[in-house]
């Protein structure tokens, strides 16, 4: 009797272990975990961990190699990262990439492609028009994203036209697979319109030290919208829940849409993040605005090429007011690094390059050439490379309020992750645009691979 007892607890207890077995194993399909390496959480805390484990497309543990070890399975994904570090996903708050595809006549494919060769996991193409809305969420239905996509529509564009409410038949909210409709774009100066370029708008103050040739080229520009029209424009997006983000360059463009958003956020609650794009002439008084609502503000790298070519248009004693980075950050204002169109001077996509004229002040694309010489560096706005990388990871998620779900390392967030080469908090500030991105993985899937890692 004893003896059958004994033979059926035995056979129990193998039984229980090959469903253990098979649960263990069922568990750890389609899992990776990273070690060996440094890796970036961007997280308060813990900062720095030593491997991450991902199920699925999201992340469940990060901590020591040895005990995310036990908490993988036979199926598991081993990626040693060969003692390289890793971050978050690179977020682009502000481009064209998928209007580059429609102006270049790439394809989506290619400049998804692109994206992910530069680490970047995300992005937000800042003008959708309506065919446009239509034909991206149609892709990203079909399941061809393999970024994550923000839109944005525009109500009043780059010329000046006024495109009407059309925005209310795309309530803010996901669409399709990795693609989000945020919210509107508003010019309230000029832009590209024709053979036209960039038609920012001045003060009387800035525009009496202007040069001739910048008077001759800027001097009669308008805003596309009063403060009074853009504040009803405002209020009523703002009320359906939309996102505004707002093209301003000139100090008149900045102070009118921070007067305007200062009418339309309540109790300096920013509630839908309404942002401003570019914000290239900031007054000392225009500060505080900013500050009052916690607007958000998007910029573009720091170029000496950059300063020296609207310092030959706005005069010498405006030029301490461009690109004010560094007295922005020193106020925590929420603000997120862009790189608008990818093909122009401000270091392109390439997160590393826009790092390396963050840090620095000097840019690494020739686009500018024509202004040489170019004035020296701007050290004085220049910013620290944590400042600059939150920028691209955590405070560009915050810009698209999806902090919640990338921009950090941390269990439950999607696993987004780029590996670069070498470290960018310990190389020389002047070899941060050598840094090179090795792989690129976007909701646990690898994505790009380079043939160095």
């Amino acid at each position: 009797m004893r003896r059958a007892i004994w033979l059926v607890c035995l056979l129990l207890c193998l039984v229980v272990l090959q469903i253990s077995h098979q649960a263990y194993a069922r568990r750890s399909m389609g899992s990776m975990l990273l070690y060996n390496g440094t890796i970036y959480t961007m997280e308060k805390s813990p900062q720095v961990v030593e491997a991450i484990l991902i199920r699925g497309n999201r992340i469940i543990a990060t901590g020591p190699t040895r005990r995310l070890l036990r908490l993988a399975g036979p199926n598991t994904q081993l990626i040693d990262l060969q003692g390289h570090v890793a971050f978050p996903g690179f977020i682009d708050p502000h481009t064209h990439l998928f209007n580059m595809a429609d102006a270049k006549r790439f394809t989506f494919d290619e400049v998804q492609q692109l994206a992910i060769e530069n680490g970047i996991t995300a992005v937000a193409n800042m003008f959708t028009n309506p065919p446009q809305a239509e034909q991206y969420i149609r892709y990203a239905k079909e399941g061809n994203m393999r970024i994550r996509l923000f839109l944005y529509l525009v109500q009043t564009d780059s010329c000046g036209t006024f495109w009407g409410r059309w925005y209310k038949a795309f309530p803010v909210g996901k669409y399709a697979p990795r693609l989000w409709i945020n919210g509107i774009k508003i010019f309230i100066e000029g832009s590209i319109c024709g053979q036209r370029w960039v038609r920012p708008v001045f003060t009387d103050e800035l525009l009496a030290n202007f040069t001739e040739e910048g008077l001759e080229l800027w001097g009669d520009d308008k805003l596309h919208l009063t403060l009074d029209e853009f504040v009803r424009v405002a209020k009523r997006a703002d009320r359906l829940g939309y996102q505004i983000a707002i093209h301003a360059i000139g100090d008149l463009g900045v102070e009118t849409t921070l007067k305007g958003l200062n009418q339309v956020i309540r109790r300096g609650r920013n509630r839908h993040r309404h942002m401003i794009l570019h914000n290239y002439f900031i007054r000392d008084d225009l500060f505080h605005f900013y500050e009052a609502s916690d607007i958000i503000a998007l910029i573009e790298p720091l170029s000496r090429c950059h300063m020296s070519r609207y310092g030959k248009l706005v005069g010498e004693e405006n030029k301490p007011l461009f690109k004010r980075w560094r007295e922005l950050a020193e106020r925590n204002i929420h603000i997120g690094l862009d790189s608008d169109w990818p093909n122009t001077g401000y270091g392109g996509l390439n997160p590393m390059r826009k790092l390396y004229a963050m840090a620095t002040g000097y840019n690494t694309f020739e686009y500018y050439e024509p202004y040489e010489p170019c004035d020296e560096p701007p050290v004085d706005q220049t910013i620290t490379v944590d400042q600059a990388l939150k920028m691209m990871t955590t405070e560009a998620a915050y810009a698209l309020k999806s902090e919640h779900r990338i921009g950090s390392l941390k269990r439950g967030k999607l696993a987004d992750i780029v590996v670069l080469s070498d470290d960018p908090y310990v190389v020389d500030p002047m070899d941060l645009k050598d840094i090179k991105i090795l792989m690129t993985i976007v909701g646990g899937k690898i994505e790009y691979q380079s043939l160095d890692f």
